[in-house]
């Protein structure tokens, strides 16, 4: 009950303190991509160039933001998956345009806060330690920081989670997978980077013909649904935004390391070193079965190396990026001191008191919280909403 209430009470939080509005590039354009799918005019024509009789040249000159030249003369089309625009218009026609697209992101965080505790359970976690998991995905400056804005991070996370929780439900299951490839297909629309997630959902299926077949049949439909866009927007089903700006460029090993640097000390400093550091210790934990640590390390790893190779990186928020990834680096450190705790048990015997796994969770969650809620008062993330 008193999980419950924390919940609630987070949520409210959440959308009290949730922007109602959108702004900059990447909010701005989820929103108009959404009323464009409602209206059914994807590809628009610049009515600009014929209502001053210029030339094509100047097309370039009246394209918004989020938008690119389109397939036909005169026209532009949008560049950003459709994953989050369709969630925004499923928003708005459940609760209007006021309110509807910017409850997706609040909501989406609450139900990452659900999903981590179910993984936690998942991987052999006892209650409390997966209840600690929510609590350390909840409180962090970069979750609650784009959970109140419209952009598709918290959407993204969501869905990972839900892919990976599905997955590993597959093991009892094989009908889970047709969840598991659904939210797979889903995060892949939200953010097509999330194909790095496949890894890890494979490493927690049954490989077995029957599992992997409901996992293609789940995703079937959204893969139609990425097929279909891309045509009606670019003229061609294997054609995306992203290609369309050349946004590839931007992906080089040049800086990596400096990159990489950038990461691991934001990650250190808003998640406290507690939690990297026990992720990567995971890997060492013998009595977790390798699965598990594969798992956990293939979730988080493949985000890291490739945003280490990202141009845009340079101040804190840009974590946002990984935060997909970010469930394995605490449910990592999670089952690192709940190893700790076994360890100690065994050392000591009859000894060991009960209220032992208490103290330990105990300190690890006054470190974390205490770095974690440090720096969302220093960032003052909840003042999006009046920004």
């Amino acid at each position: 009950m008193a999980a419950i209430a924390g919940l609630l009470f987070y949520g409210g939080f959440l959308l009290e303190h949730a922007s109602y509005a959108v702004g900059g590039a990447d909010g701005s354009g989820y929103a108009r991509i959404a009323r464009s799918l409602l209206n059914g005019n994807l590809v628009q024509r610049v009515t600009e160039l014929d209502q001053f009789n210029l030339p094509d040249e100047m097309l370039r000159s009246f394209i918004p933001l989020a938008y690119t030249p389109g397939p036909g003369a005169r026209t532009m089309t949008p560049f950003y998956p459709v994953g989050l625009p369709l969630h925004m218009a499923a928003g708005a026609l459940i609760a209007g345009w006021d309110y509807g697209p910017y409850l997706v992101g609040p909501l989406a965080a609450l139900m990452s806060l659900v999903l981590i505790y179910l993984i936690g359970l998942e991987l052999g976690l006892s209650r409390g330690f997966s209840l600690a998991g929510a609590m350390l995905l909840g409180a962090g400056a970069t979750f609650i920081f784009m959970a109140l804005w419209p952009m598709s991070d918290i959407v993204a996370t969501c869905w990972a989670l839900a892919a990976i929780w599905a997955s590993l439900r597959s093991a009892k299951r094989d009908a889970w997978a047709l969840l598991a490839g659904a939210a797979f297909g889903m995060a892949f629309l939200v953010r097509p980077i999330n194909l790095l997630l496949l890894l890890p959902i494979l490493l927690s299926l049954r490989l077995k013909p029957r599992t992997l077949l409901y996992f293609v049949l789940g995703g079937l439909p959204l893969a139609a649904i990425f097929f279909g866009y891309n045509w009606s927007a670019y003229g061609h089903p294997l054609h995306t935004g992203y290609a369309a700006i050349g946004l590839y460029r931007e992906v080089t090993t040049a800086g990596f390391t400096v990159r990489f640097q950038h990461y691991f000390y934001w990650l250190t400093m808003t998640m406290s070193p507690l939690l990297p550091l026990g992720w990567l210790g995971v890997a060492a934990v013998r009595s977790v079965h390798w699965r598990i640590r594969a798992i956990l390390i293939a979730w988080f790893g493949p985000f890291l190396l490739f945003y280490s190779c990202y141009t845009f990186y340079d101040t804190w928020w840009y974590t946002r990026f990984l935060l997909p990834g970010y469930p394995a680096i605490i449910l990592g450190a999670l089952l690192t001191a709940s190893n700790l705790v076994e360890r100690l048990k065994t050392a000591t015997g009859e000894r060991y008191p009960v209220w032992g796994s208490r103290v330990v969770l105990g300190l690890m969650l006054v470190v974390a919280l205490g770095f974690e809620l440090h720096y969302v008062k220093l960032f003052d993330v909840s003042s999006t909403g009046r920004v």
